[in-house]
């Protein structure tokens, strides 16, 4: 594959995943609304429907020596293609291709979350720190 047309593919992949994840901040937003704006059990909905598009949940425990104490990251792995992965802080997406017979390029993209985004996340982790079992996407 030649340089050039590299790096049309790359521009295509780019628009393509440019508006995906426009479209995803959107829907956040929207339940970030229900969140923040709803009822009880509208928050509730809202969660529930986040996690039904979710297909991986990863949660890692770091301890900091220097605070001795412990502290748990979440990572959510949407069921989109490419997938795309969501924090309560930012959003993001990983795409690779084979350039040539042996060379692959991988391109990665991560973007800040919207307040409204970011606190439906939040919602989301304190809805799963509650439970005895992690939920199963």
């Amino acid at each position: 594959m030649s340089e050039e047309k590299l790096k049309e593919l790359l521009k295509e992949k780019e628009k393509q995943l440019y508006e995906q994840v426009k479209s995803i901040l959107l829907w956040l937003e929207e339940l970030g609304d229900k969140v923040i704006y709803g009822t009880e059990s509208e928050e509730q909905q809202a969660i529930l429907e986040f996690l039904k598009k979710t297909l991986v949940v990863r949660r890692e425990q770091v301890y900091y020596p220097r605070d001795r104490k412990w502290t748990t990251y979440y990572e959510f792995l949407l069921n989109t293609n490419p997938p795309v992965w969501v924090t309560p802080s930012s959003i993001g997406t990983t795409i690779g291709f084979s350039a040539r017979e042996y060379n692959f390029t991988k391109c990665e993209w991560e973007w800040l979350l919207p307040a409204k985004a970011g606190m439906l996340i939040d919602a989301v982790v304190d809805y799963i720190s509650d439970l005895e079992e992690p939920p199963i996407p």
